[in-house]
Formats: structure tokens, C-alpha cells, sequence
């Protein structure tokens, strides 16, 4: 069996990895994996279909700041979304696998186009709320409803994706109704229940929906005796642990600062991982701040190491 994977990033941020994860396991059930990503830091990968390997932090710093000017995703990169659409056609792909598509790093119309033609069986994990949404990828912690009615209003969300000067809500709600709906082969995977809730009053209510949690490979992470070189000199310290992908006032950054106040430090210390370097000079003395890794094995004895693991985030999935 031909699968193929599209996702935003290969091997970066957590649908990277997961990305990476299915392609390792379905190499070895003996089937073949392709896949397609805007964004891999890996140049030698063989299997992957990439628009920027290598200097993908660069490339999404641009493709940022773009649709923060334009206040759009999706709309761009005609020739090169065509160029990778006549590459999964050479694969003769079974399956067709999406994952995160925004980002603005592909055309999405053509995109799905080319799906709704073709009439390959499709699985779609929803990674957070945006394909059902007029741009943003969480709604909750803004007590907006608006997704549910064409999004008309202007959007109260000024987090992700962050626009300047142009709020497209309602058109880019408007055109991923046209584009999501009436394919004729389609299953929606979300992580989680509580995503899945919330497809039952949007427009992709057409589609069938199943809740598969996100795997986590035990063969890493499982208790480990050695010890950071991060927690070296902590002197007994029970490890308050934080760790996200990206650290923002959604994730609870604050809230850890807060915490901070209240702990007593001669007897706790709190690690936080996934931190930006102008956050690493935001965070006060007492916080250790960890760059993102993209090393599991040392996640892996970061959470060995913690007397807890305290994840504040306001919405997630």
C-alpha cells in the first residue's frame, strides 16, 4: 500500500515528529511511505517531497510574516503546490493522509482540488480547530461562537494566526466551506473528544469523525536513571517541569512566573522547555529555561528527573 503524508513541517514542532513517527512505522509494516512538508531541517531524507529543506526556519519566518501582512494562509504558491500534486500522483498513493495544512505554505484550493478529482480515500487529522474556523486555530478561551455562523464578526482571537492590518475571516471562512465540503472519501481523526465535540456544529459535520489519542513511543520515554546536564547544579531541588512546543500567556507562561513567587526556591526549581531566546531573557532568575529540543532521549530524562509535571494551558487538544 502507497500512503502519503502531508503536513506543515517534517521532524519539527509536535505534527512534525508525529509525522515522522507514522512514516517510520509504516516503512516497517512493509507498506510505502512518501511524504510532503513545507518545511524539514533533514536534507537527506529520500521519501520526502519538501519546499524548503534546510533552511526551513528562515522560510517560515518569512511565510509569517507574509500572512501576518496579508492576513491570509492558503492562497499563495500556485506553481510549486501543482509541482508537488504531480509528485503524489507519481507515488499512485492508496491513502492520502493530511495533517496540518495552515500555515500558509500551500495553496489549499488546489490542494484540495486535486483530492476531490482524483477521489483518493483521505484521512485528515484535525491538530487543533482551524479547518473548521474562519482563521484561527482556538476559539474557547475568547467565549467566540462565531465559527459556527460564518464568522461575520470581527475575530476577537490576536494570538495565532496573528494578522496587522486585515481581519479575512469571514472570506477564509467562506472559502474552506467551499473547499473542505463533498469529498466523497473522507475520515476525520481528531486527538482528542473534546476537538471532535465541536466538528458536530461546524460545517464538516458531513464527515465522519474518530478520536485516536496521539501514540507516545515508550522505547524513549520511559523512567531513565542518568541525569541532565541541565538540572547539574539544582542541589537536591524537586523539578517543577513545564514543557510546550511553543510558550505563550495561552500555555500558561505567566502562570509560571506566578508559581515561581509562591514556591519556596531552596526546595523546588522550576524547568521549563520549548523556550524562545527572547523569552530565555524574560524568565525570572529562578526559572531554568531550556531551548526547544529536538533531542527525545534528553526530553525523555527531563521528565525523569521532575518531581512533577505541570501543564497551565488555557486551551489545547
Amino acid at each position: 500500500m502507497n500512503i502519503v503524508q502531508v503536513n506543515l513541517t517534517y521532524n519539527i514542532g509536535s505534527t512534525g515528529k508525529i509525522m515522522k513517527d507514522l512514516n517510520d512505522v509504516i516503512e516497517k509494516t512493509g507498506n510505502y511511505s512518501f511524504m510532503v512538508a513545507g518545511y524539514s531541517t533533514d536534507t537527506s531524507i529520500k521519501n520526502l517531497y519538501c519546499f524548503n529543506k534546510g533552511n526551513a526556519l528562515n522560510a517560515i519566518r518569512k511565510d509569517i510574516l507574509i500572512s501576518r501582512i496579508t492576513g491570509e494562509m492558503g492562497y499563495r504558491y500556485i506553481d510549486r503546490t501543482l509541482k508537488a500534486i504531480e509528485w503524489i500522483k507519481s507515488k499512485k498513493p492508496d491513502i492520502i493522509h493530511l495533517h496540518n495544512i495552515h500555515g500558509d505554505w500551500i495553496n489549499i484550493e488546489i490542494l484540495f482540488k486535486y483530492l476531490k478529482e482524483f477521489d483518493i480515500p483521505i484521512v485528515w487529522t484535525l491538530h487543533d480547530c482551524w479547518s473548521f474556523t474562519g482563521r484561527c486555530s482556538h476559539f474557547e478561551n475568547y467565549g467566540c461562537v462565531e465559527w459556527k455562523n460564518g464568522c461575520k464578526i470581527k475575530c476577537k482571537n490576536k494570538v495565532y494566526p496573528l494578522t496587522y492590518f486585515f481581519d479575512k475571516s469571514e472570506k477564509m471562512w467562506s472559502d474552506k466551506y467551499c473547499w473542505f465540503r463533498g469529498i466523497n472519501t473522507i475520515q476525520l481523526v481528531t486527538p482528542s473528544n473534546w476537538l471532535g465535540k465541536f466538528l458536530k456544529d461546524s460545517f464538516l459535520n458531513e464527515y465522519p469523525v474518530m478520536t485516536i489519542h496521539n501514540g507516545i513511543n515508550t522505547s524513549i520515554f520511559n523512567l531513565r536513571y542518568e541525569h541532565s546536564k541541565y538540572l547539574e547544579k539544582i542541589d537536591g531541588k524537586k523539578v517543577v517541569l513545564g514543557v510546550a512546543n511553543s510558550w505563550s500567556e495561552k500555555k500558561g507562561l505567566f502562570d509560571f512566573f506566578e508559581l515561581a513567587n509562591m514556591l519556596d526556591e531552596n526546595e523546588f526549581q522550576i524547568v521549563l522547555v520549548g523556550l524562545n531566546q527572547r523569552q530565555l531573557k524574560l524568565i525570572p532568575d529562578s526559572i531554568i529555561g531550556i531551548e526547544k529540543t529536538h533531542n527525545q532521549e534528553e526530553l525523555a530524562t527531563l521528565y525523569s528527573q521532575a518531581f512533577v509535571f505541570v501543564n497551565p494551558t488555557y486551551q489545547d487538544n
